[in-house]
């Protein structure tokens, strides 16, 4: 009888001896608890075992686990060189069998591994062919002192380096996908071996910005994709300084209804730069409008200037407003509105004309002629104003009779 102390834990006794008799099986010793072990130890069967890399590589140490199927017992056999066989005595059964080393490849460890299923049933010689654990991983860089400046429309190249940092030389594809800017991508793969040195290959990008694109523009990153496994992606962000394109565009559009006195048109301040801008709106010819029976100013604020900011490709709509100053204005002017930025020399100007109904006498009647005019038809009024009289005159005469009538008696029988 043996004794021994040991930690609780799962346990593989593995027992071989001379005479042939072998056993491989496993048990649990519980804390606070005695275990007894009862060996049945049966015949031994020889298993040679040997392992090589599939390549013409050569491996270091090797090291194997053999497992029972049946009782997930298991025993790590010690380190062996290749060139080196290892024999076991085991109980005849189901084994799993795995096998690991590694080499030196370009200056960094490469590591193999292989395994088998065997049933053991008679003295056996398995070789165990390992396979290199594939590796496929890299890094992609830019380096920021490339940053530059470029209008839209204009063309740069951006140079990015592929480190392959995996163990295995791959080859590697790269795309961008931008609103703002268009950039090709590659044709054929780039090819980049692995280890420690010659490792890496510096890649020109050729980058386009769009005609539209702003100057605060989204972020663009370049997306680079090993051809080995091409779930193995690295999106590198590169940094373009856009130049500011300074631009406004005026528009008009007539508004408000004619009532004889007031009414407004609408001007519209557009940014068809590519930056945001502060612009000073201001009509020019203010004074030759009072001249002409014209009060116009910008909103209802009787202002004939004011200042906003516009976001690029964005626009802001202003109210115009006329106001007659006399009984009959000249309807044959126009107001002058200027837009100039206050960060550049761009600017825009726009026109609009003031406009009363044209009126025309006919044998029908009186029409009349102008956009989004409303006149009072006093005529109308007038017919209106007639019968209203007539019907009062008519009921005050009928009140006087029937008065008549009661004060002589004439209503009496």
């Amino acid at each position: 009888m043996v004794e021994s102390t040991v930690h609780p834990g799962l346990y593989a006794v593995r027992i071989s001896d001379p005479t042939g008799l072998a056993h491989l099986d496993s048990f649990e010793v519980s804390l606070g608890k005695t275990a007894y072990l009862n060996l049945t130890l049966s015949e031994g069967i020889e298993l040679i075992l040997s392992a090589a890399s599939n390549e013409s590589v050569s491996v270091g140490d090797i090291f194997m686990t053999v497992s029972n199927i049946k009782n997930e017992a298991f025993v790590k056999i010690g380190a062996s060189n290749s060139s080196g066989l290892i024999s076991l005595l085991l109980p005849a059964g189901a084994y799993y069998i795995s096998a690991e080393s590694s080499s030196i490849e370009r200056g960094r460890y490469v590591d193999f591994s292989g395994n088998a299923e065997i049933n053991l049933s008679s003295n056996t010689a398995l070789n165990i062919v390992m396979k290199k654990s594939l590796e496929y991983s890299f890094d992609a860089t830019w380096p920021s002192e490339q940053k530059t400046s470029m209008a839209p429309g204009d063309t740069i190249t951006y140079f990015i380096t592929i480190s392959n940092t995996g163990n295995i030389k791959d080859s590697y594809t790269y795309a961008a996908f931008s609103a703002d800017f268009d950039v090709p991508s590659s044709v054929v793969p780039v090819t980049v071996d692995f280890g420690k040195t010659n490792n890496s290959m510096t890649v020109p990008i050729r980058i386009t910005a769009k005609p539209a694109v702003r100057a605060e523009h989204d972020a663009l990153y370049i997306e680079v994709t090993s051809v080995g496994d091409k779930s193995v992606k690295k999106s590198v962000k590169v940094d373009i300084d856009i130049l500011p394109v300074h631009s406004v565009n005026l528009s008009t559009e007539i508004g408000g209804m004619i009532n004889g006195t007031v009414y407004f048109a609408y001007l519209e301040v557009k940014n068809t730069g590519n930056v945001k801008d502060n612009y000073t709106i201001y009509i020019t010819n203010a004074n030759e409008m009072q001249i002409n029976g014209w009060e116009a100013s910008l909103g209802n604020t009787g202002m004939v200037t004011r200042t906003e900011d516009i976001l690029s490709g964005a626009s802001k709509k202003i109210n115009v407003t006329f106001k007659a100053i006399r009984p009959i204005p000249n309807a044959r002017v126009s107001v002058a509105v200027m837009a100039i930025s206050n960060s550049s020399s761009a600017s825009a100007v726009a026109e609009i004309g003031t406009s009363l109904p044209d009126l025309k006498f006919t044998s029908d009647g009186m029409s009349f002629f102008g956009n989004n005019t409303y006149v009072n038809n006093v005529f109308d009024e007038k017919d209106t104003e007639n019968l209203t009289l007539t019907l009062v005159l008519l009921a005050m005469i009928a009140a006087i009779f029937v008065v008549r009538k009661i004060k002589f008696g004439r209503f009496l029988r």
